[in-house]
Order: C-alpha cells, then structure tokens, then sequence
C-alpha cells in the first residue's frame, strides 16, 4: 500500500495529456497529443500524421479505430518534431492515437 501511496504521491496533479495544440508543460512526466486521422485508400502505405509535442514522439498507442484487423504500424521512416509516418494493414482506416 506504501508503494501505491507513493507512485500517487509522484504523479498527483503532474499528468499532462495535450487534445489540441499547446506548448509542452514547464513540469509534469506525461506529455502526448491525441490524434485522429483516416488512413491511406491504399492499405501498408505511408501516412503522415502530424502533431504539435515540439519534439520527436519516442511511441504511440492505438486508441481507437473503426475496422477490424486493422493493424497500425511504424513505417520506418524517421520521425520528426512535426511528423511521424505511420502504415495501415487496412485502407481508408478512422484511427484515433495517442502520441507521446
């Protein structure tokens, strides 16, 4: 319980999830922007979806999406401070994700 105390304790008040654009928070351990875009009509073609964190992304995670098997990945180019390049196993793809 000691534990749980203290990863609160840590994190009380420090989380910063960004919806829109805004510039990084001076404190906090949690910065990200959730996105969402419509994939490529083509389906394992480069997306590229941009966002306003002011640094490279280091991840991104899948909120949601409205096909199913529709896998999003990393395309393999290098991601930017404005930029990353994903791909969509399926075409035309509603993915909304969390950029961090």
């Amino acid at each position: 319980m000691e534990i749980l105390r203290r990863i609160g304790d840590v994190l009380d008040g420090r989380i910063d999830v960004v919806t829109g654009t805004k510039a990084a928070p001076e404190e906090g351990n949690l910065y990200g922007q959730v996105k969402t875009y419509t994939t490529n009509a083509i389906a394992n073609t480069e997306d590229t979806v941009s966002h306003t964190l002011g640094r490279v992304p280091i991840g991104f995670l899948i909120l949601n999406r409205d096909k199913d098997k529709s896998v999003v990945y990393d395309s393999g180019t290098a991601w930017t401070a404005a930029n990353l390049y994903l791909k969509c196993g399926a075409a035309s793809t509603a993915v909304t994700i969390w950029i961090f």
